[in-house]
């Protein structure tokens, strides 16, 4: 149900009583016109109200000659008022109050009848959005990267080797510091290098093997840093990407790694 049908359900006794204002019963109108719904709802109310309203005319007529209270029935909201409506006459007909026509004394007066009011429809705990719940977000890889053929990679396919990872940034001396690294240490054996270009850095005919980010933190290694991975996936080393920083650290690996990681040269 729609805000425009809620508002137009609570106006339903309004607009049979015709007690809305004429913008009220304007902007009521337009709204009928495009939904069967509440067009539905104001056809049965006004089949209510009328059927109600004859049935006590009727019986109250009779009652008496002299009392003639003033009864307005109890309209139902919001459910299927055609069906509540013969519910309703058929309790009145059965009260210990009401006065059977055929039977009663023509001149018994009919007290007066104070009928409860119905309760205010209560205003909804919750606000209930109409937009469409999304789904939660897919957690950050902290590894994911796509090689020119356009094959993915994770952690786990550079195991077993020394990973020397580099993030080059726009400045050309990351790029150099890493190109002189590979160059210098391209022959040891189990010792692998990758850079990754830092998000819209176009990288111009490297001699160094790259890959792209695809959406990962790449270990949380920043634009213009290193980070070395030790055999077993483990972050070994973080520095910034110079020539004396980075060869110490991959020194300092080789050393450490050396039964594992031959030296050759």
């Amino acid at each position: 149900m729609t805000k425009s049908c809620q508002w137009v359900e609570s106006r339903l006794e309004s607009y049979v009583s015709e007690s809305l204002s004429p913008a009220e019963r304007g902007e009521l109108d337009r709204h009928a016109a495009d939904c069967a719904a509440c067009r539905s709802e104001l056809a049965a109310f006004a089949e209510v109200d009328a059927l109600v309203a004859e049935h006590f005319r009727r019986r109250l007529s009779r009652a008496s000659r002299s009392v003639r209270p003033v009864v307005r029935p109890l309209r139902p909201v919001g459910v299927a008022a055609a069906s509540l409506a013969a519910v309703w006459i058929g309790y009145a007909a059965l009260a210990p109050d009401a006065v059977d026509p055929d039977t009663a004394d023509k001149d018994t007066a009919v007290p007066d009848v104070e009928r409860a009011k119905p309760d205010p429809d209560p205003e909804p705990a919750i606000a209930l959005s109409e937009a469409p719940l999304q789904p939660p977000p897919a957690p950050v890889a902290r590894f994911r990267v796509q090689d020119s053929a356009g094959y993915f990679h994770s952690l786990e396919d550079f195991s077993g080797s020394v990973l020397v990872l580099g993030v080059v940034d726009g400045n050309a001396a990351t790029a150099a510091a890493f190109e002189a690294s590979y160059a210098r240490y391209a022959g040891e054996s189990g010792l692998r290098f990758l850079a990754v270009p830092a998000d819209g850095v176009d990288l111009d005919a490297p001699r160094f093997p790259t890959m792209a980010n695809r959406a990962s933190t790449l270990l949380e290694t920043d634009p213009g840093e290193f980070t070395i991975i030790s055999p077993d996936g483990a972050v070994h080393a973080r520095g910034t990407l110079d020539n004396g920083d980075l060869a110490a650290a991959i020194d300092a690996s080789l050393r450490l790694w050396r039964d594992r990681v031959p030296v050759t040269r």
